[in-house]
């Protein structure tokens, strides 16, 4: 399978004082509220990466508190199934800088992407992408990390139908949803790398859960829509088709 790319950004290089001696800006892929993700390569290695690029980083302590959680989450992280950090880096100096970028492996498409597109899934394609979204859910929820934006835009895929979930500025630990919530529980303190995480007696998975219930049934449902469209597209030109030669057969025996 060939994901079918997003419309992209112009072809033309794009210069970008923080990172440009390092990496070479081939084309925007897309635009969120903080800013745009690019395509670009590193000039050293021929690599592609992804640069995420965050603008007026210290605007608000919510865009603050985001950021850093995400860059924390996914420094500790390592799975196949979950998108890779690569660098971080700044424009100005650490100091007095405003903007970030954050680099990663590049994946030629995402599901949301692909929905949209004419593009069909064999059933083995979605049964490869349901399991490993599964292993990656799965992952996350026995390192006591609760992704909490689990949606088609934000689960990248390969050619190769191999996926990647990325986007981890709504994620939470366990410990940390415990303390928006004001429950008084206790729990188990387990270690990721130097973070020490609270696993929450009592605080189930449910949400998550179903939340990639849904998006399973997004990559199922999306087939079936459109292999019942092409079958109706196929019926309607069979009717038309059968409609038309009798006509002309009435037209050949009127004459």
């Amino acid at each position: 399978m060939k994901p079918e790319e997003g419309k992209k950004g112009s072809s033309s290089k794009l210069q970008l004082e923080g990172i440009g001696k390092l990496y070479e800006i081939k084309n925007t892929i897309g635009k969120g509220a903080y800013g745009m993700v690019l395509e670009g390569v590193e000039k050293k290695t021929g690599q592609k990466v992804a640069i995420k690029q965050i603008n007026k980083l210290f605007s608000e302590v919510t865009i603050c508190k985001r950021i850093l959680r995400e860059i924390t989450l996914m420094r500790l992280v390592n799975h196949p199934n979950i998108v890779k950090l690569i660098d971080i880096q700044i424009e100005g100096t650490l100091d007095n800088f405003e903007t970030l970028y954050l680099i990663m492996e590049f994946c030629d498409s995402d599901l949301r992407k692909i929905f949209k597109s004419s593009m069909f899934l064999s059933e083995h394609q979605i049964q490869h992408i349901t399991y490993s979204l599964l292993l990656g859910i799965r992952y996350l929820h026995n390192s006591l990390v609760m992704h909490r934006d689990l949606k088609p835009a934000n689960i990248l895929i390969q050619q190769d139908c191999s996926i990647r979930i990325c986007d981890f500025g709504l994620a939470r630990t366990y410990q940390e949803y415990t303390k928006e919530k004001k429950e008084d529980i206790t729990g188990l303190t387990t270690k990721i790398g130097s973070l020490e995480i609270q696993e929450a007696k009592g605080i189930t998975k449910e949400v998550t859960n179903g939340v990639q219930a849904e998006v399973i049934y997004e990559v199922t449902e999306a087939e079936m829509m459109k292999q019942k469209n092409e079958i109706l597209e196929s019926e309607e030109e069979d009717t038309l088709r059968k409609s038309r030669a009798k006509e002309l057969t009435k037209h050949v025996v009127t004459r």
